[in-house]
């Protein structure tokens, strides 16, 4: 599932930085964003949004696999797992305090001649497709930020007898 809106998320990553005029494009925050970690500079400084999108997507795709490819598969499903929770327990911590927020102030949008009853129906879902969007951002972002290493697995300790301790036993009380 965390790779089915993989392509999604980097474009909206990208277009966060991006407008239609190359010249106005905030080159800085996409080199914060993907510098140095995943991309170099020059293959961001390109004046083509599409270009820099597919570059950026076959990188973090090819990161991907390297990963997979040290971990194996079943691991890499626990990271997908983990990375997923991880954004969701941050990020809906958040809703719950913004919608309390928006619950606080929502009797003001009568004084607005607007129905207060549709009013908090539409900014909470503005809040909570706003969530969703910042749960698949961090999902993906710490997925291609996460160093991942395998290690040997520690020695087994083998069932060896053990004595009993010296005050093991215990005494029973009397009435």
């Amino acid at each position: 599932e965390v790779m089915d809106f993989y392509e999604d998320v980097i474009e909206d990553m990208v277009e966060k930085y991006t407008d239609n005029n190359a010249s106005d494009w905030n080159r800085h925050g996409l080199n914060a964003t993907f510098c140095p970690w995943l991309c170099t500079e020059e293959e961001l400084a390109k004046d083509d949004k599409n270009a820099i999108v597919t570059t950026i997507k076959e990188k973090g795709k090819a990161l991907i696999e390297e990963k997979r490819s040290i971990i194996g598969d079943d691991n890499m499903q626990d990271l997908f797992r983990f990375c997923l929770l991880r954004a969701v327990d941050m990020h809906w911590t958040d809703h719950i305090d913004n919608m309390e927020q928006l619950k606080r102030g929502i009797h003001l949008r009568g004084y607005g001649q607007k129905d207060p009853v549709v009013a908090y129906r539409n900014e909470g879902y503005e809040l909570y497709d706003d969530m969703n969007e910042k749960i698949q951002e961090t999902c993906i972002d710490a997925l291609l930020r996460v160093k991942v290493e395998m290690r040997p697995s520690p020695m087994t300790i083998t069932n060896t007898p053990t004595l009993p301790r010296k005050n093991s036993v215990t005494k029973k009380k009397r009435r």
